[in-house]
């Protein structure tokens, strides 16, 4: 209680002073102003004197105080009006927190000024990502570009060299059916003169020898017969011709007799020369023996007939026969069973037979020259290489036939 009623005491002291200072510096400061009213003209002549021109003013000098007589400051300013012992003047201590303010303030620049740097150093760093990521986009597109390209090239090259190489092979295709064209019509020119050389072998062999003969049996007799009734069938007319045998004719001798039997006389036999008789020619198919009469349709339509579809394609069993001749007419005999078949049945005929199908000339040769191979081997000579030439002695009497004779 006793510090605040002296400090009080003090203030109050100290406001008089200053009140009083005020007070006594007015009243100087109108006597100053008296003087200078009354001595203006004696400082315009010291002016004057001092060499000074009239619209020059003079130079001040630094402020002095009244009080305590020091240089730099004011009575007003005065410590010593205020007290020995006070605290700061009033103006001081205003000034403090306004510092302390401004620090506060200071600091909180700073921090922002840090945040906002940081701020901006992420959003450099985000948006240098960003334009590396579209950098890497860019260059990721023109890879993917050159990669297409790059595999689109290689399509068409690749397209190329199949055309290419299928325009190769159909140019061989074309080539080889042209040899092979080629190859079946010598092939079918040197069958047609094995047929023919085959045609004379068969006149010859069933034309009867002249003289006597060995009696033949009634199973050979009737043989013969129903051989007459196919004479276009090859198979028969060669296992027959095999069979034929010429003997030799005996002498002729007198009769022994037989008991008490009198001797059997005969007259010779005598058989009439016929005609001139053209040879048969074999046909590549062969035709009906019987004539197919025609049915009149009627006016009534009816329901047609109900098939079963084929199954697979029926095997021809063809007789195979020894020799050169034979395996000649046995390809021969095949060719002409397998040109009756179409597309289809010639495919599944080459599947059961294990033969590359390709189109139906060549998949006919290759299956008879399979057959061939099975039923002869390898060892025996293709027929398309083999040149036969029968040489066999003929005469004017020769071409001439009996009327009983077998006609092929």
């Amino acid at each position: 209680m006793m510090a605040n009623r002296d400090s009080r005491d003090h203030a109050r002291d100290g406001e008089r002073g200053r009140q009083e200072g005020r007070s006594e510096g007015w009243r100087d400061e109108r006597r100053g102003r008296n003087k200078d009213f009354y001595n203006h003209d004696d400082r315009r002549e010291t002016s004057r004197e001092r060499g000074y021109a009239s619209g020059e003013q003079r130079r001040r000098g630094p402020p002095t105080c009244y009080e305590c007589g020091q240089v730099g400051h004011y009575r007003n300013q005065c410590s010593k009006l205020a007290g020995e012992g006070t605290s700061r003047p009033s103006g001081v201590r205003d000034k403090l927190p306004d510092r302390e303010q401004l620090k506060k303030q200071v600091e909180e620049l700073g921090t922002s000024l840090a945040s906002v740097q940081e701020h901006l150093e992420q959003e450099n760093r985000r948006r240098q990502e960003r334009e590396r990521q579209k950098q890497e986009k860019i260059r990721k597109k023109l890879r993917e570009e050159e990669a297409k390209a790059a595999q689109a090239e290689k399509e068409r090259k690749k397209i190329a060299k199949l055309r290419a190489t299928e325009e190769t092979r159909m140019q061989m295709r074309k080539e080889m059916r042209m040899e092979v064209a080629m190859a079946v019509g010598g092939l079918s020119e040197h069958i047609v003169g094995l047929t023919e050389e085959i045609q004379h072998v068969r006149r010859i062999s069933t034309r009867k020898v002249r003289g006597k003969q060995r009696a033949l049996s009634p199973t050979s007799l009737n043989a013969s017969a129903s051989s007459e009734g196919e004479a276009s069938d090859v198979d028969e007319i060669s296992a027959r011709t095999g069979k034929l045998q010429i003997s030799k004719k005996r002498k002729r001798s007198s009769e022994k007799p037989v008991g008490n039997n009198p001797p059997v006389m005969q007259q010779a036999k005598r058989t009439p020369r016929a005609a001139h008789v053209k040879p048969v020619r074999l046909a590549g198919k062969l035709q009906r023996s019987v004539k197919k009469s025609g049915k009149k349709k009627s006016g009534k339509k009816k329901t047609p007939a109900r098939y079963t579809p084929r199954r697979g394609t029926p095997k021809t069993k063809i007789a195979v026969k020894i020799g050169t001749v034979g395996r000649a007419q046995y390809i021969c005999e095949n060719i002409w069973a397998l040109s009756e078949f179409g597309a289809d049945e010639l495919k599944d005929i080459c599947r059961k037979e294990d033969v590359e199908y390709e189109n139906k000339v060549l998949a006919t040769i290759n299956i008879v020259e399979k057959r061939a191979i099975e039923a002869y081997g390898k060892d025996e000579e293709d027929v398309t290489d083999d040149t036969v030439e029968m040489v066999l002695p003929t005469s004017d009497d020769d071409e001439e036939a009996e009327p009983g004779a077998d006609v092929a």
